[in-house]
């Protein structure tokens, strides 16, 4: 039998536990406890969440103990979705989380105007999608964003079976690291010898595998190799209305782009790893269509 002090560590839930048993974003889960919706303790860096007030959140705190490892969507509260039981719920994985915290503000943006000045600044690739709304003649900020919920979902989703099709073909490069939910699929389908690895670490969940890295790779390998590639997939951000990526995938998508390369697919990251070189990119000029999945 568990003592007293056992039984409390188990009982100490992290953030992670708690978003992968209500199938919601870590951030999510991050604020609810900044906005006081979840109670939390902080130690050292982390969080831990004691299951009562986890249960507490769900409105199941009777004579259960732990959080079972099966998810199960229907014990998820109606709020955890959204403020306004009149939204739509988030396509979890394929929405933004910029549309999840639209989401949860929707009820405090009365006007489509503030919405769109929202949108412009921290999901651009989402105004042309709520333009399109508007001209439909939408003047609702709330019904607005349920139609962007969908037209999002459904854009992301064309992308990335788009994706999946170069993939397949053998026209698309795959430049790790990735996070799971996308690199799970991308893997699964690209050719071996069309995926990369462009940074010096790389995450747990991609420590098995064994790919090609990049500073290993040559002009020669390229001219040889990559001639048929239309797509490249990696990781970067936007700052300024500028792009960038790291610096080994720089180097690879600058010489692509002079065999004809047509897009660039790029996962916005929140924030610069540490140890990661990241530049500007440059196309040296041609014509590639960017896209952030």
């Amino acid at each position: 039998m568990l003592n007293n002090e056992q039984q409390s560590a188990k009982r100490l839930l992290t953030v992670k536990q708690v978003a992968n048993d209500l199938k919601l974003s870590i951030a999510t889960i991050r604020r609810f406890i900044k906005s006081k919706k979840l109670k939390a303790t902080k130690i050292g860096k982390s969080y831990r969440i004691d299951a009562n007030d986890y249960l507490d959140l769900t409105g199941h705190n009777q004579n259960q103990n732990e959080i079972t490892q099966t998810n199960k969507p229907n014990d998820r509260p109606d709020f955890l979705y959204t403020k306004n039981p009149n939204h739509l719920r988030i396509f979890p994985g394929i929405n933004s989380e910029v549309l999840e915290a639209i989401i949860e503000i929707s009820d405090d943006i009365p006007a489509l105007s503030e919405l769109k000045q929202i949108i412009s600044l921290h999901a651009k690739d989402c105004l042309e999608l709520l333009n399109k709304i508007e001209s439909e003649g939408i003047k609702d900020s709330q019904t607005a964003v349920n139609l962007l919920l969908v037209d999002e979902a459904i854009r992301n989703l064309t992308i990335r079976r788009n994706l999946f099709r170069n993939l397949i073909d053998k026209t698309g490069v795959v430049l790790l690291p990735l996070p799971p939910h996308l690199s799970d699929s991308f893997l699964a389908l690209a050719d071996h010898s069309l995926v990369f690895i462009s940074d010096d670490e790389v995450p747990p969940h991609l420590k098995h595998v064994h790919y090609k890295h990049l500073s290993f790779v040559d002009p020669e390998t390229v001219d040889r190799n990559l001639n048929n590639v239309q797509s490249v997939i990696t990781e970067g951000y936007m700052e300024n209305d500028n792009v960038y990526v790291r610096r080994n995938s720089a180097i690879l998508i600058y010489q692509l782009c002079k065999k004809g390369l047509k897009d660039v697919f790029i996962h916005s990251i929140p924030h610069i790893p540490p140890h990661s070189n990241f530049v500007e990119l440059n196309t040296g000029g041609e014509r590639v269509d960017i896209t952030y999945i």
